[in-house]
């Protein structure tokens, strides 16, 4: 049987990822997902199509073992490469370091049990040690490449402005996050074997049902063996969740940035940057009582492209000013929506502007990413904006998406009393 599983095992790694098998997440709108690395919500749908919710779901072996769940599992065993996971496999295919790659060297022993202990027809009997949340759209920002779904703040404006938006699941993500109902009860189920939890939102540091959900924890005498991660704009860090923190195994914190200093205020509106440098400064600290990390990840979009190098840069040297508490460059992530927004959108000359000036930025400190202490991660980082720059400069142009962006960028600056052009000034003729 054994040597079955290690056949198996170089027959799956082409297209394996563990998720499938023990991680349960949610988005904001309680729809469940296998991933939220994917360009179409990575939903979880049951046997008639439709997207499955937390509340549907009264069992973790029933969350854990709806159709796509199945169909996945089954694929990946066959050593194919599932379209929904497509995302991932066109960022490897373009030279960057995808997010299923990340979880197979975290997880890289989990691929023998998969193979033992998946029935024919996918079905598990499910063991989740991972849970990614984006906890409600309880939010105190209101970023650019958002939508109501994901900040309730926003509501307002998109309806002043009729910017398009999915209303049924803004009300689903401010209303559905009931802790007494399904969702504690699953929780509840899940913290027997948790090791690690991700936390999203909103923003998670605002989300009383994450406390509730780390009171849970310490109460089950679980804490000290879970590594806490979070999305967070950083902008707020409340004292009672910092106390919390200290009962568990580690916190890792991925701090969104868009530029440096107004840039990220614009992007990240209401933001402050000396709130959010004042809370580095509490996270270093923190260092000194716990098992306590950071990340800097950017939204590779169109609103800030042209001055991502700028960020890089303020990354490198910020990283030696706070003691190391986070690697010298920020981890890419690309923004397929709201399509506006998107790199896609950009004509040619300013495509080629931000690409130039980031790579000019990525070659002068390469050698320091090889040779420095956190190699994996600053490599990767490095070749996925690589990647991402290849990417962009594959893609086709259409002069319809560039006058969708400027249009929502100038009615959006009109209702805050703002002017994108004094941020990135190349944009003058347009504003």
């Amino acid at each position: 049987m054994r040597e079955e599983a290690e056949r198996l095992k170089r027959k799956a790694m082409p297209g394996f990822c563990p998720l499938p098998w023990m991680h349960l997440s949610s988005n904001t709108d309680t729809s469940m997902r296998v991933c939220c690395n994917t360009d179409h919500g990575g939903h979880v749908r049951n046997e008639s199509g439709e997207i499955v919710h937390m509340q549907d779901v009264t069992s973790l072996k029933s969350a854990m073992n709806q159709k796509t769940h199945r169909d996945l599992r089954s694929a990946m065993l066959r050593g194919e490469r599932p379209a929904f996971c497509k995302r991932c496999y066109r960022e490897e295919d373009s030279g960057g370091i995808s997010v299923r790659q990340i979880y197979n060297r975290q997880y890289d022993s989990l691929i023998e049990s998969a193979i033992l202990g998946t029935a024919a027809n996918g079905e598990i009997e499910p063991r989740v040690s991972y849970v990614d949340f984006s906890l409600s759209n309880n939010c105190n920002l209101q970023c650019r490449m958002c939508g109501p779904a994901a900040s309730i703040l926003l509501k307002k404006e998109f309806d002043a402005l009729d910017l398009e938006y999915y209303q049924a699941g803004t009300e689903r993500a401010r209303s559905g996050w009931n802790f007494d109902e399904n969702l504690g009860r699953i929780v509840r189920d899940v913290i027997p074997n948790l090791e690690a939890m991700l936390t999203t939102g909103g923003e998670p540091f605002v989300s009383p049902q994450h406390l509730q959900i780390l009171e849970a924890c310490v109460e089950q005498g679980r804490a000290p063996h879970i590594v806490l991660r979070y999305h967070s704009n950083l902008t707020v860090l409340p004292k009672r969740l910092t106390d919390l923190w200290s009962k568990f195994k580690s916190i890792e914190v991925h701090v969104s940035l868009e530029g440096v200093d107004l840039m990220n205020e614009y992007v990240r509106y209401p933001s402050k940057w000396s709130k959010i440098v004042s809370h580095l400064e509490v996270l270093k600290d923190l260092r000194k009582t716990m098992m306590l990390g950071c990340e800097i990840h950017t939204c590779l979009q169109a609103l800030s492209w042209l001055r991502t190098d700028e960020l890089l840069e303020w990354t490198f040297e910020a990283a030696e000013k706070f003691e190391g508490l986070f690697p010298r460059i920020p981890y890419p992530i690309w923004v397929d929506q709201p399509y506006p927004m998107t790199l896609e959108s950009l004509p040619p000359r300013f495509r080629e502007i931000g690409s130039e000036r980031i790579l000019k930025v990525l070659d002068r400190y390469q050698v320091h990413f090889e040779t420095g202490r956190n190699p994996n991660f600053e490599v990767g980082a490095a070749a996925s904006f690589r990647g991402a720059i290849h990417r962009l400069g594959s893609l086709p142009y259409k002069e319809q998406d560039f006058q969708a962006f400027i249009q929502r960028t100038r009615k959006v600056d009109q209702f805050r009393g703002q002017n994108f052009a004094d941020h990135v000034p190349e944009f003058k003729s347009f504003f």
